[in-house]
């Protein structure tokens, strides 16, 4: 999470997240509101990434917290803001893969093969200890 939310506000913070900024600065005098923001992003890479939950826990979060005073706890509200929340994790998994690869010596992998059905039969390639998905491809049948 320290990688994560200074990747969120540099790479040029949308709408939502511009809107929650202002409004926590209009209420920094109340040390209880000031860091409103990183404790949003908190919020939300806890219950939606962390926990598996969704953007409707959030809002039922901000509103019995009282949070929702600084920032409204709309479903749309929220909903644009896990999106912000999601790409930026995103971005800083994709940097992290490729400084990491430089360092990693080539090695053998083990893979296994794998089906979805969603909608359609999905053949899937992954690696069985990470549990990296290498490749997937729809096919018409299982063969």
């Amino acid at each position: 999470m320290i990688i994560i939310l200074p990747t969120l506000f540099s790479h040029g913070v949308s709408a939502p997240l511009q809107n929650m900024v202002l409004r926590a600065q209009t209420h920094m005098s109340r040390p209880a509101l000031g860091g409103f923001v990183i404790k949003a992003v908190v919020i939300h890479l806890t219950i939606t990434l962390r926990a598996g939950a969704g953007v409707r826990l959030v809002c039922e979060f901000l509103e019995l917290s009282g949070l929702s005073a600084v920032d409204g706890a709309s479903y749309g509200r929220q909903y644009a803001v896990t999106v912000q929340v999601q790409e930026a994790v995103a971005k800083q998994a994709q940097k992290q893969r490729v400084l990491l690869a430089v360092g990693m010596p080539p090695r053998e992998l083990a893979v296994c093969e794998d089906e979805a059905f969603h909608p359609d039969v999905c053949l899937v390639t992954i690696e069985p200890v990470s549990n990296f998905i290498l490749v997937e491809q729809y096919a018409p049948d299982r063969t």
